[in-house]
């Protein structure tokens, strides 16, 4: 039955707008499960490559080198008092390091290395078309020193980089943090030059009544504000 999206009437429940200083892990946690966030409608929209199938499947938790620089840079900047930059433990650069990051994931759910390893390839998309023996071996080998250096360390708070992201995030984040610009945005001032109170990372609700034809519900949606 095709729908036409001019005949969905939406609503904005006012009264059930609210502020919440909350973390990530809170935000992300099966008490706002229920909610639907930006990222999540992405996966509806046609012109994003979204449809209701991959909806309804769900965030395929991909990770990605640049994703992993983006949102160090992000946490470091607008959420300084959650997250610090952790110490140099020789990660691999690039999809192997994520790799070693999976596998200690999987490990600490109880899988054992081999099937840890080749669900890692999965997750990150690293030779998953080709995990042989060989590649196992090749992988243990580049990984084990950085394994063994960030096993202990379970803080989600600490964010761990290779050398190289290590430095590309210090570089980026002092290049911010001393831009005029960037800092005006950051710490606005009013006509008279007090400060103007601003949040980053407040999380923010709000309920949405949509009726089609003769069948009602309620969108529960949310966001994180950068500032």
């Amino acid at each position: 039955m095709e729908i036409n999206l001019a005949d969905i009437k939406l609503t904005p429940d006012l009264e059930s707008v609210c502020r919440k200083k909350i973390s990530d892990s809170v935000y992300f946690s099966s008490e706002f499960a229920d909610y639907i966030s930006n990222s999540r409608l992405k996966l509806i929209n046609p012109s994003q490559n979204g449809s209701p199938s991959t909806y309804k499947a769900g965030f395929t938790g991909e990770t990605t080198t640049s994703l992993s620089i983006g949102s160090a840079i992000h946490e470091l900047l607008l959420q300084p008092d959650e997250f610090t930059l952790g110490p140099d433990l020789e990660k691999p650069s690039a999809k192997l390091g994520l790799v070693v990051d999976a596998i200690k994931e999987h490990r600490m759910q109880g899988m054992s290395v081999n099937d840890s390893i080749i669900a890692a390839c999965k997750k990150v998309h690293y030779y998953e078309n080709n995990i042989n023996v060989s590649r196992i071996k090749s992988i243990i080998k580049a990984g084990l020193r950085y394994y063994i250096n960030c096993r202990d360390i379970l803080d989600d708070s600490i964010i761990i980089l290779s050398s190289k992201d290590r430095t590309t995030v210090e570089n980026c984040i002092h290049n911010l943090k001393t831009s005029s610009l960037v800092n005006r945005l950051l710490a606005p001032v009013d006509l008279f030059g007090d400060p103007i109170l601003t949040y980053n990372e407040d999380a923010f609700f709000i309920n949405i009544n949509a009726s089609y034809q003769d069948k009602t519900c309620v969108l529960k949606l949310k966001m994180k504000a950068d500032n």
